[in-house]
């Protein structure tokens, strides 16, 4: 039986593959496709990266039961990622395996949501080239290799959108309550998909018939999930701060006005101080005061474009500007835009904030984006039928080949391979350490240590990796003092590194260094220059 809540839908053009024999030959091509260039950077990607310690080390703490420590790994707040890769140790038996397998399942699994979201809006050659886009673009291929949370963030989000839009169906409700958890979910991956809860509460206020009713079901696991929460905290006594990051998303809306403010006084400063002989400079900073805004539109906009990767970034503007047409007619086009338009300002107050930006912080607009990578797929398609007399399937083969060879040769190729540097020298401590059951102190100057102590202690499945020692606080003001440091700390091997260490006040390679150091072997790495690991004798 219909109701109310199909009439708001019926402006939207779905299509699907109901008058056509379906065959799942394809799906399963492109699903192959996904997995092998996913497994294929995974396997040569040499160096775990350096917030995946820290994952890893939050994840051995909820296994073994050490919930004190959670927030004393180098992460104030803690995500569902650590609680997925726990559960994968549980089933493979090693930390590596099982946080890697996560960001590789998540990656990969995305494809799911994303076609069935695809095939609401495009016939199937066109959700199987957009999702081919996604399978291949190198951010997420990048990122699927990592141990990072952004794989479970994507997921989540997408399946939040899908179940979103599924709201022409007659159990509206269910699919709503659905979307809310997802969305809740990405959340809790990645703070800044709460945007995607505040964006969806206000569409369904303004949109359509029963709005009331809409808006509270979709929030209705919002307010279990926070009454839970205060419950759980109140009766337990538990750090608030493991989960919630309401402060930080406070300062979102006030510290990118305070910093733009402040960078403007930096700029106005730095001109008074330009050599009057600088006539370049001194005509060129006034203008770069009053222009800072536009240089973060040019800096975002530079990010999108890379991270979406230029050949994929242009079917997505062919789709925007032949899409003109659809707005009126449809509604959900307005909710993706929306989306977009919110992730938008949310990077922009981001880069604002902090000046720093990542291709992979992109997917917040990225995955909204899908839907006009979709209208250009489309129009790239009619244009090779009409221009080229070719046939439908013929049109889809071209465009599939193009697509696959640009993704490929973007993608097989090795990852981190000048950092394999770092996992060989932490093999060889762990080497000379697999007897030793305790964790193995160790000490570098730079932020590779994580690694370094990571791949030193790979013999010991259980141990945590302990805070970050602070070298500057270890080196003191002299040899002596520093090697009383090395002894209270218990450190057991150094490595030294020729650019970091030029900033201490003294030069270790005194003529009697080789009483309480033993050279193990040299390398040099582009960051750190030259690199020598000592083991510490004292």
């Amino acid at each position: 039986m219909k109701n109310g809540l199909l009439a708001q839908n019926e402006d939207l053009s779905v299509t699907s593959d109901s008058h056509h024999q379906f065959s799942i030959k394809p799906v399963i091509f492109l699903f192959v496709i996904g997995a092998a260039i996913r497994l294929f950077a995974s396997y040569f990607t040499f160096v775990i990266n350096s917030d995946g310690v820290l994952y890893i080390n939050q994840a051995k703490m909820i296994y073994y039961g050490q919930w004190d420590l959670l927030t004393s790994s180098g992460y104030s707040y803690l995500s569902n990622y650590p609680f997925f890769i726990a559960c994968a140790y549980a089933i493979v038996g090693n930390w590596l395996v099982a946080a890697k397998s996560i960001s590789f399942l998540f990656g990969f699994f995305t494809l799911v949501p994303l076609y069935l979201l695809f095939n609401r809006f495009f016939n199937r050659n066109i959700s199987l080239l957009g999702c081919l886009i996604y399978a291949l673009m190198p951010v997420f291929v990048d990122r699927s290799a990592d141990i990072v949370r952004d794989p479970v963030y994507w997921f989540f989000m997408v399946t939040g959108i899908y179940f979103f839009i599924l709201q022409n169906q007659e159990r509206y409700r269910l699919y709503i309550f659905l979307s809310s958890i997802s969305y809740l979910l990405a959340t809790w991956a990645r703070i800044e998909a709460i945007l995607f809860i505040v964006l969806s509460s206000i569409y369904l206020l303004i949109s359509g018939k029963m709005r009331v009713e809409r808006f509270l079901v979709f929030l209705s696991p919002v307010i279990i999930v926070t009454v839970v929460f205060i419950l759980h905290v109140r009766l337990f006594d538990i750090d608030v701060g493991i989960i919630n990051r309401t402060p930080e998303i406070v300062n979102k809306f006030t510290e990118p006005i305070n910093r733009y403010m402040e960078l403007r006084k930096e700029l106005t400063s730095l001109h008074l101080i330009i050599p009057s002989d600088n006539d370049l400079m001194i005509c060129f900073l006034p203008k770069v005061r009053h222009c800072v805004w536009l240089i973060g539109f040019g800096t975002l906009f530079h990010y999108f474009v890379e991270g979406f990767f230029p050949p994929f970034c242009l079917v997505l503007i062919i789709g925007f500007f032949g899409s003109r047409e659809k707005f009126k007619k449809s509604s959900w086009l307005q909710y993706f835009c929306l989306l977009i338009f919110g992730g938008w300002l949310l990077l922009y107050a981001h880069l604002m904030h902090t000046w720093l930006m990542d291709q992979r912080f992109l997917a917040i607009v990225m995955f909204p984006c899908f839907i006009f990578v979709g209208f250009g797929l489309e129009k790239v398609n009619l244009y090779l039928q009409s221009r080229f007399r070719l046939k439908e399937l013929s049109a889809f083969t071209v465009i599939f080949l193009i697509i696959l060879s640009i993704g490929f040769a973007k993608n097989v190729q090795y990852r981190n391979v000048d950092k394999l540097v770092f996992r060989q020298i932490g093999e060889l401590v762990a080497e000379r350490e697999k007897n030793n059951d305790g964790y193995v102190e160790v000490l570098s100057s730079s932020d590779k240590m994580r690694q370094f102590a990571f791949y030193s202690n790979s013999n010991n499945e259980r141990q945590i990796l302990p805070q970050l020692i602070n070298m500057n606080e270890m080196t003191g003001n002299s040899y002596y003092e520093f090697l009383e440091h090395l002894k209270q700390k218990k450190i057991k091997y150094f490595l030294w590194e020729e650019k970091y260490w030029m900033r201490q006040s003294f030069d270790i390679m005194t003529q009697e260094y080789a009483k309480h150091f033993k050279k193990l072997g040299s390398w040099y790495h582009s960051d750190t220059g030259k690199m020598i690991l000592f083991e510490v004798k004292l």
